[in-house]
């Protein structure tokens, strides 16, 4: 009985990480549809949502009418292309994600650079469907360093710049 209980909790944690990542490609074809339904079904009545440029918006509501206005004007047409790098499960109903991402341009096959980003959100399961309840956003430095040594040596760099 122990052995099947945990058998059965392993496929459970394994239909919910499927569920998970089938919800972020929902919210990927919703953007890639114009920002639809398809995208907003994703977010949590409640949700936290903050953009690259420190936008903050709360609840479905308000997510949705901040980011419409985009797809009529300056990404009209673009492309989002993402994957979830890792899925970890904080409780039974509680699940950090991290994704990664970034915008094709227009009519294009070329990834922005200046537009690839990495996303940590938060999924909650409420009955038996998953939402996403935060969403953050930043975007992936491009000249950033790759290693320690060269990290500590390029914020060395920041403070030695700074005025006195």
């Amino acid at each position: 009985m122990v052995l099947e209980a945990a058998v059965q909790k392993e496929i459970d944690i394994a239909n919910d990480e499927a569920t998970i990542r089938a919800r972020f490609q929902q919210m990927v074809d919703g953007w890639n549809h114009g920002y639809d339904e398809i995208f907003t079904s994703s977010i949590d009545d409640e949700a936290d949502c903050v953009s690259s440029n420190g936008t903050h918006t709360k609840g479905r509501k308000e997510s949705v009418s901040s980011g419409q206005p985009l797809f009529g004007r300056q990404i009209k047409g673009a492309q989002f292309v993402g994957t979830i790098k890792t899925v970890r499960f904080l409780a039974q109903d509680v699940a950090l994600v991290h994704a990664s991402g970034g915008i094709i341009n227009t009519g294009g096959r070329k990834l922005f650079v200046e537009q690839e980003s990495i996303q940590t959100l938060v999924a909650v399961k409420r009955g038996s469907r998953w939402y996403f309840t935060a969403f953050h956003t930043a975007k992936i430095e491009t000249n950033r360093p790759k290693t320690g040594a060269n990290f500590v040596r390029f914020v060395s760099s920041l403070f030695m710049k700074l005025p006195e």
